[in-house]
């Protein structure tokens, strides 16, 4: 865990302004309807900081910060992919596409989502719903 988060200033930098506008938008859409712990961390090998939001050792989703892309991690037990089964028609082609690429582990579907602008601001949001 990183001692010190690292300021709006260095994270715009490295994103670039539409990649750093769609953190923003994901980082208000769970302070504002989810009550979740912010963590920060180095982000290894999937880019220069990774930001978490956990609960009670459960993580809603990780953002992962790198140059000129996020990339935002998003984990669907085999509950959550019944009820996006159900409702995959309101996704996006594209969304569609990395949930039916996305590989499944014992602890479920681990779909990492880049994101260059705020274009999929709405799939994301949807399967933060589905997942909590």
């Amino acid at each position: 865990m990183l001692e010190t988060k690292p300021a709006q200033k260095e994270i715009l930098a490295l994103l670039g302004k539409e990649a750093f506008d769609a953190w923003k938008a994901v980082c208000y859409f769970v302070s504002d309807h989810y009550n979740m712990d912010s963590i920060w961390d180095n982000g290894g090998k999937y880019g220069v900081y990774e930001h978490k939001f956990r609960k009670s050792g459960k993580t809603l989703c990780t953002l992962y910060i790198k140059e000129n892309e996020l990339v935002v991690l998003i984990v669907f037990g085999k509950a959550e992919r019944e009820k996006f089964e159900a409702e995959r028609m309101d996704f996006s082609r594209e969304l569609q596409t990395i949930y039916d690429n996305a590989k499944t582990y014992h602890d479920g579907k681990w779909m990492y989502i880049k994101v260059k602008d705020s274009h999929m601001f709405s799939d994301i949001t949807g399967m933060l719903l589905i997942k909590k």
